[in-house]
């Protein structure tokens, strides 16, 4: 299952909570990224959760 985030540092800071690097796999506003701990996000794709 994709979690859903309202931000990019939100996502970040609960891998932060986990104790986990990443990357994890979110949506953001109906886009899809990958997100690591320290920060660095990556577009996955558009019009995820539509």
């Amino acid at each position: 299952m994709i979690r859903t985030f309202e931000s990019l540092d939100e996502a970040a800071h609960h891998l932060y909570l986990e104790g986990l690097d990443g990357p994890l796999r979110c949506c953001v506003d109906s886009v899809l990224w990958d997100v690591w701990v320290d920060g660095r996000y990556v577009l996955v794709g558009e019009g995820a959760g539509k």
